[in-house]
């Protein structure tokens, strides 16, 4: 019997409880991905540092003893987050599609694939153009009396979050194509 046909003479509250042990094995997986990742990206955070700091272009201070460190860590955590990105949008894939008969593989790799290209699309878009103009445009609310004097923790926390969003912003066009195919939205 197939692992479908296992799955259709289950009651529901049964096939929940095996697509949510199969997610958090798949979420266990994901996050040992990302700290795997994240020790390799520590090794390498002085040139990161300096990467993600090239669209600016002006000095980043630090105002605690522990910003640098605490920083370096933060900057490899979201590298190992971003970098493990396909991984993770394989889980959830594989989770979404769990209860239903999605076993194509073509179909799974065009899906994460896409997933993938479309989220690094996004945070490269924000890395080469947004970020630098962002910027630009926040800072340039100061006056002779008000100079920025940016903390490096808050300027990568505030880049973190920027490419996050726009890597998860460019997912919508996939997100609307797999709920239209769906048929839950009219196109």
């Amino acid at each position: 019997m197939s692992t479908y046909e296992e799955r259709n003479t289950l009651s529901p509250w049964e096939q929940i409880m095996v697509v949510g042990e199969k997610f958090r094995q798949g979420l266990l997986r994901v996050i040992l991905v990302i700290v795997a990742i994240s020790l390799l990206a520590y090794l390498f955070s002085d040139r990161l540092i300096f990467v993600l700091q090239w669209p600016i272009r002006f000095p980043l201070y630090l105002y605690a003893p522990t910003e640098a460190f605490i920083t370096k860590i933060k900057l490899a955590l979201f590298c190992g987050f971003f970098l493990s990105a396909p991984y993770l949008f394989y889980t959830i894939w594989k989770a979404a599609t769990l209860p239903y008969r999605v076993e194509k593989r073509a179909l799974t790799v065009v899906v994460v694939t896409a997933a993938s290209l479309l989220f690094f699309a996004g945070a490269l878009l924000c890395y080469f153009l947004v970020l630098r103009f962002a910027l630009t445009f926040l800072l340039g609310f100061g006056n002779d009396q008000i100079q920025p004097a940016i903390s490096a923790g808050r300027y990568f926390n505030f880049a973190f979050l920027l490419l996050l969003a726009f890597g998860l912003i460019f997912e919508l066009p996939l997100v609307l194509l797999l709920l239209a195919r769906g048929g839950l939205v009219d196109v």
